[in-house]
C-alpha cells in the first residue's frame, strides 16, 4: 500500500504577468487541497483541487523533494500549470491560447 499525505496550501500571488506586457502588482489568492501518493522513495503523484474566487479546478501532477508540479484543463482551450518550489515560491500560469497567457508569481504556505 502506498503512503498518502494530505496537503493544504494557501497561496498569495503578488505579480501578474500577461505575455507581451509589463508585469503588474496583484493580490490574487488560491487554495490548494491535494493528496500525495508515494510511488517510490523519490516521487509522488499529487491529485487535488485549486480554488480561487473565480473558479475551482482539478489538478494532477507530481511531487518530488518538496516541489509540486501540477497541471489541469479548464474550459478548452484553457490550460493551467501550477508549480510550488521547495522554498515555497510559486508560479501559476493560465494559457488561454498559443498567443495569450497570464502568469502569477508569489508564494504558498
Amino acid at each position: 500500500m502506498a503512503n498518502e499525505n494530505n496537503i493544504s496550501l494557501q497561496c498569495t500571488f503578488t505579480q501578474e504577468c500577461v505575455i507581451g506586457e509589463t508585469c503588474q502588482s496583484t493580490d490574487f489568492k488560491a487554495s490548494l487541497s491535494l493528496t500525495e501518493e508515494a510511488q517510490n522513495a523519490i516521487i509522488s503523484v499529487a491529485n487535488g483541487v485549486m480554488t480561487t474566487d473565480a473558479e475551482t479546478l482539478t489538478l494532477r501532477g507530481l511531487s518530488r523533494d518538496g516541489q509540486l508540479s501540477l497541471n489541469g484543463a479548464g474550459v478548452f482551450p484553457v490550460s493551467h500549470h501550477f508549480t510550488v518550489w521547495s522554498d515555497a515560491q510559486a508560479t501559476y500560469t493560465t494559457h488561454i491560447s498559443s498567443e495569450f497567457s497570464v502568469t502569477y508569481m508569489g508564494s504558498c504556505q
